[in-house]
Parts: C-alpha cells; structure tokens; sequence
C-alpha cells in the first residue's frame, strides 16, 4: 500500500494531460464533423478497455503476463504500422522540409 498511493499519483499525473490532445484536434474540426469525430475517438477508448478485459480473461492465468502484455500491445503497434502508411504528411512538415507544391 505505500508503493501504490504515489504510483497511482504518478500515472493519474502522467495520463492527466493526455486529453489536450484531443481539445487540440477538436478545435481544428469544421463543426459539422465536430461531435461524430470526437464521440468515435471516445469510443475506441472503450473498445480499448473491453480487448484488454477480454485478453486478461483468456491469456493472463494461462499464458502469463508477458503474453498478455504482447496481446495488449498488438493493437497499438498495428495503429502505428497503418498510420506510416496511410497518414499524409502536415503542411507545416511539409514547409519545413521545403516541400511547398506538396504542402
């Protein structure tokens, strides 16, 4: 119990600012996109939440925490493979780089 109180307050502070990405993409939405846009990525937090459930039930007593620390991760290792691919580049990148027709 005493290591858990200041963990617990360094993940709370760790995670706390994690919604100012999402107050960064809303304000950069045209309105009519605006609350479809940030109701889906809601979503997929709870989606997020159901997976990792659903692989301690089945992988966590059986397979162990390794294999359920890799099952875990596999979704966000597959968001960064496809985002490589399929995410354009920014046009402030794109400036940057010198790249003006494209940006």
């Amino acid at each position: 119990a005493e290591q858990l109180i200041p963990c617990r307050f360094a993940v709370g502070f760790g995670c706390a600012g994690m919604v100012v990405a999402f107050d960064v993409l809303e304000e950069l939405l045209p309105s009519n996109t605006r609350g479809p846009v940030t109701c889906s990525t809601f979503y997929w937090f709870t989606a997020g939440s159901l997976y990792s459930n659903i692989c301690a039930k089945y992988l966590l007593c059986s397979a162990g925490w390794r294999t359920y620390t890799a099952a875990c991760a596999v979704p966000t290792l597959a968001a960064a493979v496809l985002g490589f691919f399929f995410v354009p580049e920014s046009t402030h990148w794109l400036v940057a780089e010198q790249r003006n027709e494209e940006a």
